[in-house]
């Protein structure tokens, strides 16, 4: 969330020196860029501190903007950035060596396990679907009408029958009409978008919130689209309706999948289905309303899904799948069960919820016997927690009589006796 926030500072500041006054590249705008990049690149790593600076470089690439004026602007915020985080990394490289420079390219998410490379592009295209549902459906036909200027641009040959007498050209100065500051920031957020994704296909393994830098750019080309639809409902009405079809399709897989996956879980089935039937009605409900030629509500009703959705997850799901998604059973357990002075062993890092609701000290495996024998409460036993999956595996190398205190879907927690 941070990485996040800071990055779109970064991106903001870019595009005020490449949008708001091109050419101009106003020093305090330069330096809160700077900033925001120092100190994303040393609290999360170089791929989510460097994609606002790939995003401004891949928009003057494609607009063909001219980079005289501005590259000694940014080559120098850009060495301010890497000298606010260079002491960090010169730190950790002289402590860890080669081990940390390994793995630094991957930050913050370096210590997952290795996925396939060819998932990379996989996983982008899931997050973006899954972290922008319901609006992932209505993102390509705003791409799509994103890049038509583009399009045009990149044919001279139709340029001057093709283009609007009013439309920006960012290489001829500062815009000159309402429509052409959009088109060029359109054109902008695309950038944003493609850059913030490109890490999400680099990192090994990332978790669903490594696509939230691209969500901003998302959200923001899809609320253009939006705004031309409640002007002029037949600008844009042949890809609102695709985007609402889609939408339908992905509701009614959506639905689909929650109700075969209810059975399977029957403490929690009654609760999956009926968020399978709210994903299923609000999914049709803006085809319906296009259908009868109701466009600005249907495109409003694209957002039911979240308004009754996030209600029923929120309040009727969560709740009863608590042990699904976080360990506060395991640490409530541990703490009845151990004395004060116990630790807690693991074979993985901590879950971020177990730091939290357990006041005991962690210690990760490296060799589990030894790792259990040196940290023996004052009882004599040793307190282990381990994913499900591995129970096999622990029974085998503990080196003692495994005893299970709390076996959740998340976490397990067991005391090992001494043989």
């Amino acid at each position: 969330m941070l990485a996040t926030l800071l990055g779109w500072l970064a991106a903001g500041a870019i595009a005020d020196t490449l949008l708001v006054r091109p050419g101009s590249g106003r020093a305090s705008f330069l330096l809160v860029a700077a900033a925001a990049i120092g100190t994303t690149l040393a609290a999360a790593g170089p791929l989510p501190a460097l994609w606002p600076v790939a995003a401004g470089a891949l928009f003057t690439a494609l607009a063909r903007l001219p980079v005289r004026g501005r590259l000694g602007g940014f080559a120098m915020g850009l060495v301010l950035a890497i000298a606010m985080a260079l002491p960090w990394y010169a730190a950790m490289s002289e402590r860890f060596g080669a081990a940390f420079l390994s793995q630094a390219p991957f930050f913050p998410y370096a210590l997952e396990p290795a996925g396939p490379w060819y998932g990379g592009p996989f996983r982008t295209a899931s997050f973006l679907m899954v972290g922008f549902f319901p609006w992932s459906a209505l993102l390509p036909a705003s791409l799509a009408h994103a890049a038509t200027w583009w399009r045009q641009i990149r044919r001279p040959d139709v340029l001057p029958v093709q283009r609007r007498p009013d439309a920006f050209d960012p290489r001829a100065g500062d815009p000159v009409s309402r429509e052409g500051r959009e088109e060029n920031a359109a054109h902008f957020f695309v950038a944003c978008l493609i850059a913030a994704l490109v890490p999400v296909a680099c990192y090994r393994s990332p978790p669903l919130t490594a696509v939230l830098p691209a969500l901003p750019a998302a959200a923001l080309l899809c609320g253009r689209m939006l705004d031309h639809l409640l002007e002029d409902p037949t600008r844009v009405a042949a890809p609102i309706g695709r985007a609402i079809a889609m939408l339908a399709v992905l509701g009614t897989v959506s639905a689909v999948l929650l109700a075969l996956v209810a059975p399977r879980i029957p403490a929690n089935a009654a609760e999956l289905r009926l968020v399978a039937t709210v994903v299923f009605v609000t999914s049709w409900a803006p085809f319906l309303a296009n259908f009868v030629g109701a466009r600005r509500v249907a495109a409003l009703l694209i957002a039911l899904p979240v308004a009754l959705g996030t209600p029923a997850v929120t309040l009727r799901l969560l709740p009863s799948m608590e042990s699904w998604v976080n360990v506060r059973d395991v640490a409530g357990a541990m703490e009845m069960a151990s004395p004060r002075d116990a630790r807690l062993v693991l074979l993985e890092p901590a879950a971020p919820s177990l730091d939290y609701y357990l006041a005991r000290d962690l210690v990760t495996a490296d060799t589990l016997a030894a790792t259990l024998e040196r940290n023996r409460a004052s009882d004599g036993l040793a307190y282990l927690a381990f994913r499900p999956r591995r129970e096999i595996e622990v029974s085998r190398h503990a080196h003692g009589i495994l005893e299970i205190v709390i076996r959740t879907p998340s976490l397990v927690l067991a005391r090992v006796h001494p043989d």
